[in-house]
């Protein structure tokens, strides 16, 4: 954790933690989605802080998904500090659909 990442002299900004959430949980359903040549794309998230990040920590993410049908999966992602106490915790659903369909290039 950097300065830049602080909402208050120490602690980080909520938004930071969700945004590095939505990266966690964006990248298990890849994992999962590009087995069958598709992408994903968050439809909504809801995330719980539990404890606060502070400056200079490491934070570790942990995805996993619980269910992955033809186009939902449901992802669950945990952010733990160095000291493995649990910071923030939630559940995402994501959108995975075929690759042909996205603007990206191989």
């Amino acid at each position: 954790v950097k300065n830049e990442h602080l909402a208050t002299g120490k602690s980080v900004h909520g938004g930071f933690l969700a945004a590095m959430f939505d990266q966690i949980v964006g990248t298990a359903a890849l994992s999962k989605a590009m087995l069958d040549q598709k992408v994903v794309a968050t439809v909504e998230f809801k995330i719980n802080y539990l404890k606060p990040a502070f400056l200079g920590d490491k934070l570790i993410g942990k995805g996993k998904v619980i269910n992955n049908g033809k186009r939902l999966y449901t992802v669950e992602g945990k952010i733990f500090n160095q000291k493995q106490e649990l910071l923030a915790t939630g559940l995402a659903t994501l959108n995975a659909y075929p690759f042909e369909k996205s603007d990206m290039n191989y």
